[in-house]
């Protein structure tokens, strides 16, 4: 079953992948049904002061506008001499009547693989058809081997010179439709439509999609394209980090005069793409061909026309080498590559033939750290690695058994020992009676992503037969924004990337629309979408990744007369998707994921009868109570700072919550007071009805029947009054909604435990949703483990943001069936039920606590990217490592402990929630094409929930040759659940601060986990997760941190307890408006 990506992304860095086995090519597809994830970076912390001062301001924006054109215009260069990609860019490759994008590109080139056969030589001078020739630099052109779009042979492709000089086509945005000359730069890759202005540009290998036909249907209605225009309509989606308004992906909709042209400028987008991405994945397997390529290209570049030169005279000096390296992105020191280059240099002529170059490329591509592995395997130290000790490997380090599926294994060393044969000085086609794989074909079977994975793999057929209730389920907070909160503009996209992603809660927020049409935004402070076309998006790519139930959260503003629209919209088309009645009658527990599979649920208030009999007139009293920022009532307010997010450089501490730095939780907050909309059934609303624990009577949910019965299984339900006892709170088939200061109102560590037991007894068999507040207007986000150990089935987040929360997440929905996006939870927080006494209360189990120890060796870096300074000029690569370790338990001394390498922790010695412990590597300078660590980490943790437990890797640059965390730049990062680990040597993938894969740069790591040992007795009945209070030391620790200064005490000082109260009474009273002050934004600076 195809497997949605696992989302590990760094957060310094600001949706993994799942399989790191298949680097897909661009897509073209018409129904995509990959797997991409798309992620959004917010890169201000004060987005909404800025948007309210903008015209003070505009002067300020234009100066940081300017550099960092600068900054791209300096870095650009570096990009136009690239050979390939860095980046892997998602891409789905499912249009029926396109060309199979589907290149494997993780195995090997098995008949290219270190030969030099004629064959392979004679193709390599005829590759004028796919490279340019140009002197600047090694442009990729068309294939004429492929099939186009069309089936008929008259449109095959040819070059298209035509695009080289550029063809006219139509740029379509909301406010207008404009003729623009278009034009693909071969040199540097570049789709181009300016030609004045470098800026106005995509590098092709940012494209990560191309939309056009059935799946541009929602395009089509919201852009009004006439009937006729639709076949020649095409949308590319690419990425954009330096984009304004928190955006890193952007989406360009283009229309061809003629279907002709339209075929060929999709096709040879996708080519240019497949090409580089073939060549460079080549090359990094050492492949014959691929370096007979780049040899032609440098001889084509520095001669014109390389067949007019005799063989003997097509030479590289070592400039030319510098040069090629950095294309290549090999991340070397001059003095390095000068060293390997004297090495295969043997007569000292200062220049290298082909075959010198073949030589020198494979020897900076060796990788000596696991030729020690090889050598340390091996039955005989004088003869290469036979089946036996492979076998032996696989089982003793590997954790892998091989009798479960020995021909599988057998398969794989036969294939290993056939590639090695291929690489030998005389291969033989007679098969040696024993077989045997060499050190370079080792090399790449530890890299084999398909052999061995970073994660536990999900079976063929998962079983989700638990109820629903029992399901941690991967969710997402105003599905609808790709960026911000405010100021910003809802999108469809952010649907498909979030479907497509894994995402199995998503929410959308409806509002009257004009010509009686529901929209969909976030109040008045974003432009809207057509809820029609939302609902579109959601019917084509819901069951994209899996076929478990997909669940919509509702939060309805409309009228009656848009909301039966909805309803209308919703039936016709979601069809039979739609689930309107219960499978069951008469049903007592909730049916489980593999009952709901392929179906849609619709999470919205009931059609209550009012509890007071007076009509409602139509134009009522305005009654004051607190309310989100989405009521189209808000008043303007001077807003303090928003709540911080974790950084992503995560500091030495993440504090508690009375002080900034911790998990989005801030210092004390302020209700805001607005009237209240008659028609609004809004998750705000359910947090907000805290604001008045006197008050009498509440106003029932304006929604209507027709409505309100299609919420079958996850009826919305107000939390009134902290009263758990409510009758509409027994019901099996109700979701609690709270803010995420409604929460931490009711479980943070200075409330009583009698509140914790009861949201923890209550999430046992019932469905709860707990949100980002409404103030966390640069969509930061909470810590999803305070929600997780509590048993909160939907910890809804704020997708567009990679901050730490969402590498969590992701990594929660990773490994093995986790990867459905329905994560089983641990038994101690599922119902315990004596089988043989059916009349027994469900409870949760408790298991008291238990240690997990496990170790982590952090062996060497792979191809690190090239890392430069803020005005663009390239620093040196000095690479270390920080490991982070996260658990669920309250702060205290000893939750986590461990050694080896640098400790980074906080100072006072506490780990825990909001308090990781951190271990630095050494620091290896001026290399990062293969800085090699060897260093090895032990940690202990004593948890009660063993299976949340993260561990975090973060590649970090010394700028200053520094290891100042603050003076570190990250370079990317890997998050993970320790229980979704596999085992041994494994290579971990890194990710940009986008949450975008590196192409081939990568962590060698070895992981080994103990059993664990239990520590106390299990308590049979409910045990409070937080009657242990945090521990704090009674006496300084040896290595606390220096003495603060006086400002740094004033601003940091402990608030009284007069001032505890007041935040927990503000807290109660308006769960959706905690604020703190944030000082940094969620990017390392």
């Amino acid at each position: 079953m195809p497997t949605p990506n696992s989302l590990q992304a760094t957060p310094d860095l600001s949706p993994t992948s799942l399989s790191q086995a298949h680097i897909p090519p661009m897509a073209l597809s018409e129904l995509s049904t990959s797997a991409p994830v798309h992620s959004y970076t917010v890169t201000s912390p004060t987005a909404m002061s800025e948007a309210i001062s903008m015209g003070q301001k505009r002067s300020i924006v234009r100066k940081v506008s300017h550099k960092l054109r600068r900054r791209t215009s300096a870095s650009q260069t570096s990009r136009d001499q690239s050979a390939g990609p860095t980046m892997m860019r998602r891409r789905s490759d499912s249009n029926r009547n396109v060309i199979d994008s589907g290149v494997e590109l993780d195995g090997y080139e098995q008949d290219d693989y270190y030969s030099a056969s004629e064959d392979a030589v004679e193709e390599s001078h005829d590759l004028t058809a796919y490279f340019g020739s140009s002197p600047t630099g090694a442009g990729l052109g068309i294939s004429t081997g492929r099939s186009s779009i069309s089936s008929d042979p008259s449109v095959q492709q040819v070059r298209p010179d035509a695009l080289e000089k550029g063809t006219q086509l139509v740029k379509v945005t909301k406010r207008k439709r404009k003729d623009m000359l278009f034009r693909i730069e071969y040199a540097g890759a570049k789709l181009c439509w300016h030609p004045s202005n470098s800026s106005k540009c995509i590098y092709i290998d940012d494209i990560s999609e191309i939309v056009f036909g059935q799946a541009a249907d929602h395009y089509f209605e919201e852009y009004q394209v006439p009937k006729e225009e639709q076949s020649r309509w095409f949308s590319i989606t690419y990425s954009d980090p330096d984009g304004t308004k928190g955006r890193n992906q952007r989406t360009i909709h283009l229309i061809a005069p003629d279907r002709d042209l339209f075929e060929k400028w999709v096709n040879q987008l996708d080519e240019v793409s497949r090409m580089r991405i073939e060549l460079i994945n080549g090359l990094v397997r050492g492949g014959e061909k691929s370096l007979r390529q780049i040899w032609h290209m440098e001889m084509s570049r520095k001669f014109g026309n390389a067949a007019a030169f005799a063989v003997e005279e097509q030479k590289l000096e070592f400039a030319d080498i510098r040069q090629l390296c950095r294309k290549l992105n090999i991340n070397c020191s001059e003095q390095t590559l000068l060293s390997r280059f004297s090495k295969v240099d043997e007569g000292k002529q200062g220049s290298l033939n082909y075959p010198q170059f073949a030589k020198f490329i494979r020897k900076v591509l060796d990788r000596k750290e696991v030729n020690l592995i090889y050598n340390s395997i091996k039955s005989n130290p004088d003869e290469p690695l036979d089946k036996d000790a492979l076998f032996q490997f696989l089982q003793d380090e590997q954790k892998i058994n091989v009798n479960a599926d020995p021909t599988r294994w057998t398969r794989i060393f036969e294939k290993y020992a056939k590639m090695s044969r291929k690489g030998s000085a005389s291969p033989t086609a007679v098969v040696p009676a024993k077989q045997t794989i060499s050190q370079r074909a080792f090399q790449h079977l530890l890299a084999d992503p398909e052999v061995f994975p970073v994660l536990q793999e999900c079976p063929s057929q998962p079983k989700l037969d638990r109820p629903l209730n029992e399901y941690f389920i991967s969710s997402s907070h105003n599905t609808y924004l790709p960026a911000r909160q405010y100021f910003s503009t809802a999108s469809v996209e952010a649907y498909r990337s979030a479907l497509r992603g894994g995402c199995r809660c998503i929410e959308i927020d409806c509002w009257d629309g004009g010509l009686g049409k529901p929209e969909v935004r976030h109040g008045p402070y974003t432009t809207p979408v057509a809820f029609s076309d939302c609902i579109s998006v959601v019917n084509q790519y819901a069951f994209a990744t899996c076929k478990y139930p997909v669940i919509i959260s509702l939060e309805v503003h409309c009228s009656a007369e848009q909301q039966q629209t909805m309803v209308d919209i919703m039936k016709r088309t979601f069809g039979d998707k739609l689930l309107t009645k219960e499978l069951v009658e008469d049903a007592e527990v909730l049916p489980s994921p593999e009952e709901l599979k392929e179906r849609i649920l619709l999470k919205v208030k009931s059609a209550e009868v009012p509890e007071d009999p007076t009509p409602i007139s139509e134009n009522p009293p305005l009654q004051r109570r607190g309310r989100g920022f989405s009521s189209p009532f808000v008043r303007p307010v001077i807003m303090a700072s928003e709540p911080q997010t974790i950084a992503l450089s995560s500091p030495p501490s993440i504090s508690s919550p009375e002080r900034t730095g911790s998990f989005g939780l801030g210092t004390k907050g302020s209700a805001i007071s607005t009237p209240l909309s008659i028609n609004s059934s809004s998750e705000d609303s359910d947090a907000q009805a805290l604001a008045s624990p006197t008050r009498k009577k509440h106003k029932t949910s304006k929604i209507i029947p027709t409505l309100g019965e299609l919420a079958v299984y996850t009826k919305g339900v107000s939390f009134r009054n902290k009263n758990f006892e409510s009758p509409e709170l027994q019901s099996y088939n109700h979701v609690v909604s709270l803010a995420e200061g409604t929460f931490l109102a009711l479980t943070g560590p200075s409330k009583p435990s009698e509140s914790a037991n009861l949201v923890d007894k209550h999430n046992v068999n019932h469905l709860m949703r707990v949100y980002p507040a409404g103030k966390r207007v640069t969509s930061s986000n909470f810590d999803p483990l305070t929600n997780w150990r509590y048993g909160v089935q939907m910890a809804a987040l704020n997708w567009q943001t990679y901050d730490l929360p969402i590498q969590m997440n992701r990594a929660m929905f990773a490994g093995g069936s986790d990867i459905t996006g329905y994560s089983l939870k641990p038994d101690d927080l599922r119902p315990l039920k004596d089988e043989d006494d059916e009349e027994a209360e469900d409870l949760p189990r408790r298991k008291g606590k238990k240690l997990v120890q496990f170790e982590i060796e952090v062996v060497s870096a792979k191809q690190l990217p090239r890392q430069l300074s803020r005005d663009g000029k390239e620093v040196p690569t000095n690479a270390f490592v920080d490991l982070e370790v996260y658990c669920a338990e309250d702060k205290a001394r000893g939750v986590i402990s461990g050694i080896g390498g640098d400790d980074k922790s906080s100072g006072d010695g506490l780990t825990g929630l909001g308090a990781p412990l951190r271990k630095r590597t050494v620091t290896i300078y001026d290399n990062g094409h293969d800085p090699v660590f060897k260093q090895k980490f032990s940690f202990s943790v004593e948890t009660r929930h063993p299976g949340l437990i993260f561990v975090r890797w973060v590649v970090r640059n010394s700028v200053d040759s520094t290891r100042d965390s603050t003076s570190t730049a990250p370079v990317g990062t890997y998050t993970a659940r320790l229980s979704s680990l596999q085992q041994g040597y494994r290579y971990l993938p890194l990710f940009d601060r986008n949450g975008e894969q590196y192409l081939h740069s990568s962590l060698l790591c070895r992981v080994k986990v103990d059993e664990h040992i239990q520590l106390d007795e299990p308590n049979s009945s409910v045990q409070s997760l937080t009657s242990q209070p945090s521990i704090t030391p009674s006496s300084p620790p040896t290595d606390a941190a220096p003495k603060r200064g006086f400002f740094t005490r004033v601003l940091h000082r402990t608030p009284s307890d007069r001032k505890k109260r007041d935040r927990e009474n503000s807290l109660i009273k308006d769960g959706n408006s905690i604020v703190s002050i944030s000082r940094t934004t969620s990017i390392d600076k």
